[in-house]
Parts: C-alpha cells; sequence; structure tokens
C-alpha cells in the first residue's frame, strides 16, 4: 500500500489571504474565515460585544455616531454618546440626555470632538459648534461660532483650528477652508489672531477638505484626493504656512483614519488601505484583502466607513458598507504585529473609546438602533445574538499540487479546545467552497483542554478543503494545528 502523506499546519495563523489562488496557499493561511482572530500560536473564534448602560433593553435615540469620553482640569471623567438627534451623557450607569438642542444630521454628518483649554467641542458639519459645558451637564452652544459648520476641527498652534466651513449666515460653502480664532480663545473669531485661509493650490482642484490630523510636528489636511500640510510659526497674522503634499492619496471617509502615536496614519482611500508618514506617497497595506474588498464596497456611502484602534492589541477594524448596505455591516481587521487580516460581520454607525472607573480601556460601539455596545474578552455573543464563527483550510492538492491527479483523503488531526461540551462542526469541500457535505464530517464535543481529535473518513478527489465552524449562543472554540493524511493520487483524469 502507498505510504500515507501529510499536510501540517501547525499555527495556522497567517492570516486571510485573497491575493493568491487558494490551491497555492501555505497551510498556515486561509482563504475565508469569518469572525476569527489570530492570537499568538492559535485561530480563535471572534468575541462579542454587549450591549451597554441599559441600551439593549432602552435604546437612545437616534443612530448612535460617536462615543467619546472627556476629562476636565478639575478630574471628572464624562462619557458622552452623540447620536443623530441627541446628545448623552453617561450619569450613574445610564445614558441622559443633556442635548441643548436636536441635532439634525444624518449617517453621513460625522461628529468630530476635541478637547482644547477644559472643554469638549463638538461639531457635526451641519449645526452650529457646540460645547459640553461641564457646570451646567449640557453642550451649549459654542459662543461666537453659531455662523461655522465645519466639517472637521482640530487644535494645532494654540488654536481652534475648522477644517472644510460651511458660512451659515452667507449660506456659502468654503470645502477648502481652514478657520481659526485667536490663540488660547475658542470665541474669539476676530481678534489679532484669528483668521482663515483657503487650500487653493494645495489640494488638487475640485478636492474637498475631509478631516485633518497631526503628524510629527505638523498638522496634515486630507481631501478626497489629495493631501497638504499645516505647519506653524510664531507670527499671529499669518501663523500657518501650508504646502501641497501628494495627489496621489486621500481620505475617503472622515472617520477612516487611525493616528498611531502621533508618526504614522491608517487611512481609507478611494482606491487602498494605505500606510502614510508624510511625504509624496503612501504605503499600501492592504494587498491580501484588496480586490475583495473594493469589488463589493458600496462606493456610494464609502465616505460612512469608520476604523477603529485598540493599541493594546495592535489591531485596526475597518467597518464599510458592503454590496448593498448604506451602512457598514462588516469589518476588515488587521494585526499591525504580522500584518495578519480576518474578516466579519458587524452591523455599528460609529464608535469611540471608553476607561472606566478601573482604568480598563474597552472599544466602545453604536448602532443604528441607538444601541451602544462593549467590547470584552468575556463577551461570546453580539448582544443576545450568537457569532458565525468559521475557519476554512486552503485546498489541498497533494504532494504534486497536480489537478489532474485524483488523491485518497482518509484522516485529519485537529488539535481544538471550547467551552466545556461546545461544538465545533468540521466540514469538507472538494470544489474549493463552493458546496460543503451536507452531513458534518464530524461534531466534535470540546473541552476548556487543549485535546487532539482524530477523524477517519475516506474521499477521493482531486483536491479538498476543511471548514471549522461554531456559530452557537455562547460558545467559541481555537485551535493550535491541524493536519491532513492522504495516499497520493495515481490516476490521471478528472472527477
Amino acid at each position: 500500500m502507498p505510504e500515507m502523506k501529510w499536510i501540517t499546519a501547525n499555527a495556522p495563523v497567517g492570516g486571510l489571504r485573497l491575493d493568491v489562488p487558494s490551491t497555492l496557499l501555505p497551510p498556515q493561511n486561509t482563504p475565508a474565515c469569518s469572525n476569527m482572530r489570530f492570537i499568538n500560536a492559535y485561530i480563535e473564534k471572534g468575541k462579542g460585544s454587549a450591549a451597554f448602560a441599559g441600551t439593549g433593553a432602552s435604546a437612545l435615540n437616534g443612530k448612535v455616531m460617536k462615543l467619546s469620553e472627556f476629562g476636565n482640569d478639575a478630574g471628572a471623567d464624562f462619557l458622552l454618546a452623540l447620536t443623530t438627534t441627541k446628545t448623552y451623557e453617561l450619569y450613574t450607569g445610564t445614558f441622559t440626555d443633556r442635548s441643548s438642542a436636536a441635532w439634525t444630521g444624518d449617517e453621513d454628518d460625522r461628529f468630530c470632538t476635541v478637547a482644547y483649554n477644559n472643554q469638549l467641542i463638538i461639531c457635526n458639519g451641519k449645526e452650529a459648534i457646540r460645547e459640553w459645558d461641564t457646570t451646567n451637564a449640557n453642550d451649549a452652544a459654542l459662543a461666537n461660532a453659531d455662523d461655522y459648520r465645519p466639517n472637521w476641527m482640530g487644535i494645532f498652534g494654540e488654536r481652534l483650528c475648522l477644517y472644510g466651513v460651511y458660512n451659515n449666515n452667507a449660506s456659502t460653502n468654503y470645502p477648502r477652508r481652514i478657520r481659526w480664532p485667536v490663540a488660547g480663545d475658542a470665541t474669539d473669531w476676530s481678534g489679532t489672531g484669528s483668521g482663515a485661509k483657503d487650500l487653493r493650490t494645495e489640494l488638487t482642484s475640485g478636492d474637498e477638505i475631509v478631516r485633518a490630523e497631526p503628524l510629527q510636528n505638523s498638522m496634515f489636511v486630507y481631501g478626497g484626493r489629495s493631501i497638504a500640510v499645516q505647519d506653524y510659526r510664531a507670527d499671529a497674522n499669518s501663523p500657518f504656512p501650508t504646502a501641497a503634499m501628494t495627489d496621489e492619496i486621500g481620505l475617503a471617509a472622515p472617520d477612516a483614519l487611525v493616528n498611531i502615536a502621533g508618526g504614522e496614519h491608517i487611512i481609507l482611500g478611494f482606491d487602498g488601505i494605505y500606510s502614510y508618514k508624510g511625504g509624496k506617497a503612501g504605503t499600501p497595506i492592504d494587498a491580501a484583502i484588496h480586490d475583495d474588498l473594493f469589488t463589493n464596497m458600496n462606493m456610494q456611502y464609502i465616505n460612512r466607513s469608520f476604523m477603529t484602534f485598540a493599541p493594546e492589541h495592535d489591531k485596526i477594524r475597518l467597518f464599510y458598507p458592503r454590496g448593498t448596505d448604506t451602512t457598514p455591516g462588516h469589518f476588515y481587521e488587521v494585526n499591525l504585529r504580522g500584518m495578519t487580516w480576518t474578516r466579519g460581520t458587524r452591523s455599528f454607525t460609529g464608535a469611540g473609546r471608553y476607561k472606566d472607573a478601573t482604568n480598563d480601556l474597552y472599544t466602545m460601539y453604536g448602532d443604528g438602533s441607538g444601541v451602544v455596545y462593549e467590547d470584552d474578552e468575556t463577551d461570546l455573543n453580539i448582544g443576545s445574538t450568537a457569532i458565525d464563527g468559521t475557519y476554512e483550510t486552503p485546498d489541498f492538492l497533494g504532494e504534486e499540487a497536480d489537478q489532474t491527479l485524483i488523491n485518497n483523503w482518509m484522516v485529519l488531526y485537529i488539535e481544538a479546545k471550547g467551552g466545556a461540551n461546545d461544538k465545533l462542526v468540521v466540514q469538507f469541500s472538494t470544489d474549493s467552497g463552493s458546496s460543503w457535505n451536507a452531513a458534518p464530517l464530524r461534531m466534535l464535543t470540546m473541552t476548556t483542554d487543549w485535546k487532539m481529535y482524530r477523524l477517519d473518513f475516506e474521499i477521493n478527489s482531486v483536491k479538498i478543503r476543511f471548514r471549522f465552524r461554531n456559530n452557537v449562543v455562547s460558545e467559541t472554540f481555537a485551535s493550535r494545528m491541524y493536519k491532513v493524511g492522504y495516499i497520493p493520487g495515481s490516476e490521471v483524469g478528472t472527477v
């Protein structure tokens, strides 16, 4: 009898690869996965998010667009939930309406918040700028700024800078304008040191300001198709010299940017995900998933995409609208340590970060129904809904990698664990995942300790791939090794 051959995948954490044919992938990579994460030497079903502060039972009014934390000089901390209609404060464990007036925007009107001079300044590009009034606990109008409706704000040169400004009194839009008050005072827009500048030549013709973000010692101003730089000099009459940086990339969505320690931006452009560190070009980082992302992106609503960053795990998530979705319902996640990708499904409209009373940091999300969620390592569901975690192996062809040879696939070892009595469904496909065997090859009942399972079968086919899956409420699974045994093909033909 011919000798059994083995294909072994120790630590299958190479991540999702969609840029290489599935028959050519190393065993450590996957051609398809959903709601999985890669941790050191093992794969694991992704964790979930629990409804926060009672919003699962009593939702906020409007769509949750941003969670913003602010600490004032007196040492008080505030968590605000900004929806399309209201400003809420987390107060004694409950979100309480603190709106001085209703917001009237939608998912296209992204909130921006900046801390400045013991104030939290808030804008959405549509209403007048507001500030969080810590004395009266509401979002009062920012004095003397009623005329301005900026797309974005930033603190630079001791000033509150507005970017892409609609002038309400004159009913005139200045989409390439930077406007600033006097140094140290966000309410004086006419005194010495205040001013405005239009980026007429610094951004590509027809481009508009999407966002500004500090990088190194400058402020970089992103258009949709180009980038300019804003510097500072000690000249009250002209404090902000500007210059064009590049017309090769831009920012597709104001919230789809992550600032990594002030030295690097990860951005979503209209044609890729880039690392940008200044200069004339960015570095694409999305080769492994690029074609799938942009083939399926709903480009009409790409501006509603957003990113989150968990620096403690070095992971960035891009939430985006896929197919016919008008709001984000899917995400791609990249682990910056190894630049490995995974993906999943989540229907969220905004996000933020929150530090609780014990100084634990959490990523917070909000959805279109007014529910706020908190990510936690103990969460195995999204609210009360199960997470569908799936991981697929590459398509194995055998040692000759010949698609005309029929192999006899006979054994699968998998080392796995989960919760006590959690189930792991193992299936196989001989057509690259287009269809799967109706009855599971095996349904494993796992323990909380690592255990090696052996599955015996006999399948004659040119190629084979396996799928590991759990989609049960409050269950999980992990695997750190698998290997496939087969007898090499000796018959030439097709099946």
